[in-house]
């Protein structure tokens, strides 16, 4: 068993542990030990001696790099996307990590340099550019909420995410821990602030990149939100509702309309824009997360 979102972390550890009580070899735990607190204490606390890992390094290869330096990790959501895609035959790629199974297109990354660039949305498209291009950049992300994530928060509160039950753990842990990788590389963060009211803020920018996601008409997205916000994707009638596969699509794809053009005339002759995520054309969160990897690191 491959344990999805819905388990609690290191479901297996006491396993680990009864076996190493009977015997007398090294002892590798597994299974959703990707938190690096939670790997740590699996071997300081003689449950096991090592830990493996999986879908965490198809996440962030860097995993153990970034914990030798304290640094947060892209959190794999346990969604089963790699798992599934290789089952399938469709070879392995992650929602989080748009360069899994692309990584000779990514072996030599052309991200802009010294240059000054605001992201409009701290969604994962936002934040996964962010990311991406602070080392290189001055970065300001503008976000109209009081805190970052966007819709991807309300993902855990429905029924399924990809063919999973989802957890809104799952989902608040990455986003948290994506935010904190941007604050660790300087990345500047203005909550609260509507672009399209206070045009006058993106001045200073050379490029633009606007990761505004997907929008649904009539008020349609509010009403969702705030349902799931009441825990009506657990609600049986309207948990079935949810998982029909028809209706996810429709809410995925065609019931949403792109954003990025609304946000296209803020722009000022001379600066570079570029649209990326459901911004660009409303999808899942892989194809989202997937269009930032390929603007940050591909398009120069």
């Amino acid at each position: 068993m491959i344990p999805p979102m819905a388990e609690p972390d290191a479901p297996f550890l006491e396993f680990a542990a009864d076996i190493k009580r009977a015997i007398d070899v090294p002892v590798i735990a597994v299974g959703r030990l990707g938190d690096p607190a939670v790997a740590a204490q699996a071997v300081d606390s003689g449950k096991a001696d090592f830990i493996a890992l999986g879908r965490s390094l198809v996440a962030d290869p860097l995993w153990v790099a970034k914990l030798a330096r304290n640094e947060p990790i892209r959190r794999c959501l346990a969604c089963n996307t790699c798992v599934d895609g290789m089952r399938g035959g469709a070879g392995i790629s992650c929602v989080v990590n748009g360069a899994a199974g692309r990584e000779i297109a990514f072996q030599n990354p052309a991200p802009p340099r010294n240059q000054r660039i605001a992201v409009i949305g701290a969604g994962p498209a936002g934040l996964t550019y962010a990311s991406l291009v602070a080392d290189y950049n001055a970065v300001t992300v503008f976000e109209k909420e009081q805190r970052p994530g966007g819709a991807f928060r309300y993902a855990g509160l429905a029924p399924m995410f990809q063919e999973v039950e989802a957890n809104p753990a799952s989902f608040v842990r990455y986003i948290e821990d994506m935010a904190q990788s941007c604050w660790r590389k300087n990345v500047v963060f203005e909550f609260g602030t509507d672009v399209e009211r206070q045009p006058a803020s993106l001045a200073p920018f050379s490029r633009i990149v606007v990761a505004t996601g997907a929008s649904y008409p009539f008020g349609l997205g509010t009403l969702a939100m705030g349902m799931l916000e009441r825990g009506a994707g657990r609600w049986p009638v309207v948990s079935r509702l949810l998982k029909a596969e028809a209706l996810r699509n429709w809410f995925y794809y065609r019931g949403r309309r792109p954003t990025g053009a609304r946000f296209m005339p803020l722009a000022r002759p001379g600066q570079f824009v570029t649209v990326i995520g459901d911004a660009a054309r409303p999808g899942k969160s892989k194809e989202a997360i997937a269009s930032a990897f390929d603007a940050a690191l591909l398009a120069g």
